[in-house]
C-alpha cells in the first residue's frame, strides 16, 4: 500500500508542467499598479520553488524581492501569477 502511494505521488509529479523560470533567474514584475501588486515594476530573484507548509503542496516560486517600498523580502508567490505577470530580466543586483 505504501509503495503504491509513493508511485502515485511520483507519477503525479511527473505530469506537472515545468516552471517557466529557474533558480537564479532575475525577473521583473510587469504590473504597473501598486494596487494590484505591492512590488509592481520591481525585480526579484528566483531562489527556488515550493511551499512554506510541508503538509500542503503548492506550486510557487520562492522569490527575493528587490527595491520595493518595504525593503528586501523573500516570499513565496503563486506560480501561475508569476508566469503571467513577469518577464525575464537582467538586473545587476540579482547577481548577488
Amino acid at each position: 500500500m505504501r509503495l503504491a502511494l509513493v508511485l502515485l505521488l511520483f507519477s503525479l509529479m511527473g505530469c506537472a508542467k515545468e516552471f517557466k523560470y529557474q533558480a537564479g533567474d532575475c525577473i521583473k514584475n510587469i504590473i504597473d499598479s501598486p494596487l494590484e501588486s505591492f512590488w509592481s515594476g520591481h525585480y526579484a530573484k528566483v531562489e527556488g520553488f515550493g511551499s512554506a507548509n510541508p503538509s500542503f503542496f503548492y506550486e510557487g516560486y520562492v522569490l527575493k524581492i528587490f527595491e520595493h517600498p518595504y525593503g528586501q523580502d523573500t516570499l513565496i508567490w503563486g506560480r501561475e501569477w508569476i508566469d503571467n505577470n513577469t518577464i525575464l530580466a537582467n538586473a545587476p543586483f540579482c547577481a548577488s
